[in-house]
């Protein structure tokens, strides 16, 4: 019994550990060519020409279904300054608001971080 709590409590901290990175922005190294992808994902998105309505874009706020957890999850996703994960503001180059930007309602993200793939679902999008 002892053994199969050891290993519950060693998942419970791998996935607090991955919830803490996958939220920050100095969480992970982001590469030119991504980071060229997603100022050109948030450039589109602010372009009135091209403006799509339910996307994510900065300043969205959204409700995701965090499959990891089995739990609903409200997050905005926010330039890296403001970036507060415990309040819910997510950094638009942490992992999982890199991910997010331009995504709409319906689609799953899919994020591999920390050894493991997570999965969310959006919701709705503010």
């Amino acid at each position: 019994m002892c053994n199969i709590s050891h290993i519950e409590f060693k998942r419970s901290m791998l996935r607090r550990a991955q919830s803490f990175y996958l939220t920050r922005p100095w969480g992970f190294g982001v590469e030119p060519l991504m980071l060229s992808k997603i100022f050109e994902r948030i450039e589109a998105g602010n372009n009135p020409a091209y403006k799509r309505r339910g996307r994510v874009s900065i300043n969205s706020s959204i409700t995701l279904m965090d499959f990891q957890e089995d739990k609903l999850v409200k997050v905005t996703v926010v330039p890296p300054p403001l970036s507060n994960p415990e309040a819910g503001l997510v950094s638009f180059l942490s992992p999982l608001g890199a991910e997010l930007i331009d995504a709409k309602k319906g689609d799953i993200i899919k994020v591999d971080f920390l050894g493991a793939r997570m999965r969310f679902q959006i919701v709705e999008v503010h």
